[in-house]
């Protein structure tokens, strides 16, 4: 079994799919806030495999649109999710 080693890498997803951004889209935004992540780490958080760190947080959520508390599960969805979250259960 693979431990998981964050709580928001199904919600980085979630949010990234449902806005239609790609990775690259996402890593450019964090970088305007002077985080530098590379593809392979971003993919890394996304799949659970690697901690996020708490200055990466923020420009997280800035780059996706959403709160730092619901990509935490401290809030209900974001209103961008028009698709019903049954669609996305392969996350």
């Amino acid at each position: 079994m693979v431990q998981k080693n964050n709580l928001i890498g199904k919600r980085m997803k979630l949010a990234r799919i449902a806005q239609r951004m790609k990775r690259q889209d996402v890593l450019e935004k964090i970088r305007e806030n002077g985080i530098e992540l590379y593809p392979t780490g971003f993919s890394n958080m996304e799949r659970q495999t690697r901690h996020v760190l708490d200055f990466e947080l923020g420009p997280l959520a800035d780059a996706l649109h959403v709160s730092v508390d619901w990509l935490l599960g401290r809030k209900p969805r974001p209103s961008f999710a028009a698709i019903p979250l049954a669609t996305l259960a392969w996350l």
